[in-house]
């Protein structure tokens, strides 16, 4: 849970590089360790030149969204 690794797709790629961050196991995810996780992955590409962040939720996975972004 929290571990971040990052994959480097190269220069030609659309998306150069990918954040992959563990949530834990799925029947224990939470709004929180979803939180905790968004957290970990803008941490790990502060300071590198980037365009946008997308966070990507596994299916399977339900969570009410309100309140996410707070």
């Amino acid at each position: 849970r929290d571990s971040v690794a990052t994959v480097y797709l190269g220069e030609k790629a659309k998306t150069r590089r990918l954040v992959l961050v563990g949530i834990g196991e799925a029947e224990k995810v939470t709004l929180e360790s979803m939180r905790r996780a968004a957290a970990a992955a803008t941490k790990s590409v502060t300071g590198k030149k980037l365009k946008s962040l997308t966070v990507a939720v596994p299916s399977g996975i339900s969570l009410d969204a309100e309140g996410f972004g707070e």
